[in-house]
């Protein structure tokens, strides 16, 4: 179905036009016993408008930021593979403010059951996104897993679990992403730090020694922090006069690279022990540095200011 979809937007097709074409496809190619519900939609980044069909999935949930409360839009249609059609009504279109999530979530997680046959329901995943809504997106889909599972206790999951989250950013806020323990990551950090820069028009002169800080601490947990496989989250926040980025390592033992980076650069050469010189320049260079170690988790935090004119 997706390379269905991928094709006929490819070579010209609208939203609508591909929506129909694939699903009479699927009519043609499905037992009569079978069918798909499925998502479909476009994100304008410019407009902040969601226009989409919903072929059976649903609800669909849009959160309000500024009140907290939630819409339920239900499926746009029936699902794909039933029956063959000629038209469809318009997408549905919802626009984003500041700070709104969209969510689409499949009935696994509302039709989640506990011992008792109790349904884990709508409200309760509101309640969730009320909660935690100033967290990232990664954070809150975990936050969502565990109170299902929780709220499951030792009954048995019937249905599948699929969470997609989308929150449109608040001016001025920050960016937060998740990395791979993996040097080749140091790659698309570095381009997410340049999109950063260019977002909030923050002094590009600034950006050679934050690529390098960050580079030198990323790969001191990569190195250093060896017994987890989580992932490191990054975050950038605009400052008033430049930058705060903070590394966070989670599931790992104390390391503090603000300590270990202390290098005496004047002692004999046959004195020194070999490394530490990445991160010994990265404290030099930056105009704070901080480092917090709580419950296994190793938070590096660092600013970089614009030199005064």
């Amino acid at each position: 179905m997706q390379a269905m979809f991928r094709v006929a937007l490819r070579v010209g097709a609208s939203l609508d036009e591909a929506y129909i074409h694939v699903n009479n496809q699927l009519v043609e190619d499905l037992p009569d016993n079978k069918f798909l519900t499925a998502f479909v939609g476009f994100l304008n980044k410019h407009t902040h408008t969601i226009r989409y069909h919903s072929g059976g999935q649903g609800p669909i949930l849009h959160f309000h930021a500024d009140d907290q409360s939630c819409d339920w839009h239900l499926p746009t249609s029936f699902p794909l593979g039933v029956m063959e059609m000629e038209t469809i009504d318009p997408p549905h279109e919802i626009k984003l403010a500041q700070g709104d999530i969209f969510a689409v979530i499949s009935d696994g997680v509302y039709e989640y059951q506990n011992e008792q046959g109790e349904l884990f329901g709508e409200e309760r995943v509101a309640q969730i996104f009320r909660d935690f809504k100033g967290t990232s997106m990664k954070q809150l889909q975990d936050r969502l897993l565990q109170a299902i599972f929780k709220f499951g206790g030792e009954a048995s999951q019937l249905d599948d679990i699929t969470i997609v989250l989308t929150r449109r950013k608040v001016d001025g806020e920050a960016t937060i992403f998740m990395c791979n323990r993996d040097i080749g990551e140091l790659e698309r950090i570095a381009n997410v730090t340049r999109a950063f820069f260019a977002e909030k028009d923050i002094d590009t002169g600034l950006r050679n020694v934050v690529d390098l800080a960050i580079e030198e601490l990323f790969v001191n947990m990569v190195k250093y922090n060896t017994g987890t496989h989580a992932k490191i989250e990054i975050k950038l926040e605009p400052q008033q006069d430049g930058i705060k980025v903070t590394l966070t390592d989670f599931d790992v033992e104390r390391f503090d690279p603000t300590v270990h980076g202390k290098v005496d650069v004047n002692a004999p050469l046959e004195d020194r022990v070999p490394g530490g010189l990445g991160v010994f320049l990265t404290l030099k260079l930056v105009d704070s540095i901080e480092y917090d170690y709580h419950d296994r988790v190793s938070k590096i935090t660092f600013i970089k200011r614009e030199e005064a004119k």
